[in-house]
């Protein structure tokens, strides 16, 4: 794996589904403003939300109840997809 081939803001600009991007605040891999660069490359429903506290991934143990409640208020306001 060679991340210098990585490129998410141009991975981020075919996205066209409703989209979710969470970041640790406290993430020393990657910065808040390469995260937002990403969301805004997303065309259409993207939502971005920084956990003040979290550092790089997984977030769900760093800040429990603050993603269950962003989780939560994304998913209650988007359609289900599929059968």
């Amino acid at each position: 794996f060679d991340p210098s081939e990585v490129e998410p803001v141009r991975w981020a600009e075919s996205v066209r589904v409703p989209t979710l991007v969470m970041h640790g605040g406290l993430d020393a891999r990657i910065r808040v403003d390469e995260a937002r660069a990403v969301v805004d490359a997303v065309e259409g429903d993207v939502q971005f939300h920084v956990f003040a506290d979290a550092r790089h991934a997984p977030i769900l143990p760093q800040a429990r109840a603050e993603w269950i409640e962003v989780m939560k208020a994304f998913l209650a306001t988007r359609e289900p997809v599929g059968d």
